[in-house]
């Protein structure tokens, strides 16, 4: 009995170092992805400004029409970062969801055998 107790001890406790180490990690990754998209956005919206004064140049005959052409690709590839920061937030908390699922199932199980221990 004194053993079964131990090894249920060890492995609640193993459970719940790698959760508060997923947990942690989840967390630090969340907040890079999240100053990512903040700068990729700041980025889009810089790039759609010099893409408007660009072209205002270029109707004036100051800048060719390659460079106006560029600016719109330099805001297209600063768009598919912004995407691409986006989707890794949507990723990142999916996972968070699946940690806390995984979480609560674990608990929900311990806690189920707890009790049919005590009957």
């Amino acid at each position: 009995m004194v053993a079964s107790y131990s090894q249920a001890k060890l492995q609640i406790d193993d459970f719940l170092i790698k959760t508060r180490y997923n947990i942690d990690s989840q967390l630090s990754k969340y907040t890079a992805a999240k100053e990512t998209y903040s700068v990729a956005e700041r980025s889009h919206t810089n790039a759609l400004q010099l893409t408007e004064l660009y072209e205002q140049e270029f109707q004036l005959g100051q800048k060719s029409l390659l460079d106006l052409i560029s600016s719109r690709n330099e805001a297209f590839q600063a768009y598919v970062s912004m995407v691409d920061s986006k989707y890794s937030l949507y990723i990142l908390k999916l996972q968070q969801l699946s940690l806390i699922f995984h979480l609560m199932d674990y608990l929900k199980g311990n806690t189920e055998s707890e009790l049919n221990g005590m009957k």
